[in-house]
């Protein structure tokens, strides 16, 4: 078995925990930060059914910004000192990084949900909710290991869809919030949540084109046994949705 980490969010703390203000002026220690990234990861590690681990880290500036520019333009422009700090933790420990691949899809991308074996299994391990979208093994710290259904995955994947992701800068489908959008997904299986999106972005205005755009920025890559690993349309089967639920 091979733990996945999405290191990003670990080094992000890390290095922000190793950052503090004195009289004035900004005090960064590399070293106090390596140290707590060691912390985090042996924390993480003395949870996990196996010590085989693989680090993922984002190799700079999104694809998905060719697909969207707004795609986290809000977001500042990292301090300098976080660089610093994610050389250092990678000449240490090693880890997989890919130009314009976020570090959850190199997560995705590795992780095989439904192995033949727990001998070539994966497990993953993310502070990131985006992440929720992925079948299979996942690491809580603090209650061990779950799977995660395929309906479970598709759901949350299908819910960000709708609803978009401030933190990530994307706005989903307007007019469609947390709430609406569990009413419209309802009890459907993940074969018929596609229908549901695209209905809903027409009802609302807008075309398929507009959801697929949507859908390519909020999936993450994942492990396709011989096919592409972006997001694919399924074909739509035409169902009918309740609108009156909404009201």
């Amino acid at each position: 078995m091979l733990l996945l980490v999405d290191a990003d969010s670990i080094f992000w703390k890390a290095a922000l925990g190793a950052t503090r203000d004195f009289d004035g002026q900004k005090i960064e220690d590399l070293e106090a930060a390596v140290k707590s990234f060691e912390g985090r990861l042996g924390s993480i590690l003395d949870s996990s059914p196996t010590k085989d681990y693989v680090l993922c880290y984002s190799g700079g500036r999104s694809f998905r910004v060719q697909i969207d520019p707004t795609y986290k333009a809000h977001r500042p422009k990292p301090p300098e000192f976080i660089g610093h700090v994610k050389n250092a933790v990678i000449k240490r420990w090693g880890g997989l990084m890919f130009p314009g691949l976020e570090g959850d899809d190199l997560v995705g991308m590795h992780h095989e949900p439904f192995a033949l074996s727990a001998d070539n299994s994966t497990l993953v391990y993310s502070e990131d909710k985006d992440l929720k979208q992925l079948a299979g093994n996942y690491l809580d710290v603090n209650h061990g290991v779950r799977f995660r259904t395929p309906d479970e995955a598709m759901r949350f994947f299908y819910m960000q869809v709708l609803i978009g992701d401030a933190a990530d800068g994307y706005p989903g489908c307007p007019g469609i919030g947390p709430k609406k959008a569990e009413i419209l997904l309802g009890t459907a299986t993940r074969f018929q949540f596609w229908d549901i999106v695209c209905m809903t972005y027409e009802r609302l205005g807008f075309t398929e084109e507009d959801a697929i755009k949507q859908a390519h920025l909020a999936w993450i890559l994942k492990w396709n046994n011989g096919g592409p690993y972006h997001f694919i349309p399924p074909k739509r089967m035409s169902n009918k949705l309740d609108w009156s639920k909404l009201r």
